[in-house]
């Protein structure tokens, strides 16, 4: 098993009390078996509680930290419509279906399949915010 991930996810500028957004990270399964994913974040630690760490001060909590493994949902969003379209990360490793198939052709990429993502930035957090999202490769059942 093996997946390949962007680098990074920029949310972009996101006001307090705002909802960003949505960023495409696009999995690509570099292995030779079907995928689900294993999806874990935090800030600064492993375990914090935390989705981002921001320079002039607070955190984000890791439950304002949301994705969607099936469905784009462009445009802006409320609070309650992004609470009701996505997921909430967590700080522990949850495995989620994803059914990524395998590579078909050893010369191409071609196993690819995107996730959705966005973030809440509640009152009191400001600055440049910096996170993690760790993704892990779980052979599917199938």
């Amino acid at each position: 098993m093996a997946v390949g991930l962007p680098q990074s996810l920029d949310y972009g500028l996101v006001n307090a009390t705002y909802v960003s957004e949505e960023g495409i990270l696009n999995v690509t399964n570099y292995g030779n078996v079907k995928i689900n994913l294993s999806l874990s974040g935090y800030a600064v630690n492993e375990g914090d509680g935390f989705a981002m760490n921001c320079s002039l001060g607070g955190n984000i909590s890791i439950n304002y930290e949301k994705y969607n493994l099936t469905d784009s949902n462009p445009g802006s969003l409320s609070l309650s419509q992004f609470e009701a379209s996505y997921v909430n990360l967590t700080s522990s490793p949850k495995v989620r279906e994803f059914n990524l198939n395998y590579r078909q052709d050893d010369t191409q990429n071609e196993a690819i399949n995107s996730t959705y993502w966005r973030i809440y930035v509640p009152v009191g957090v400001g600055g440049t915010c910096q996170g993690n999202i760790v993704f892990g490769a779980v052979q599917d059942a199938e």
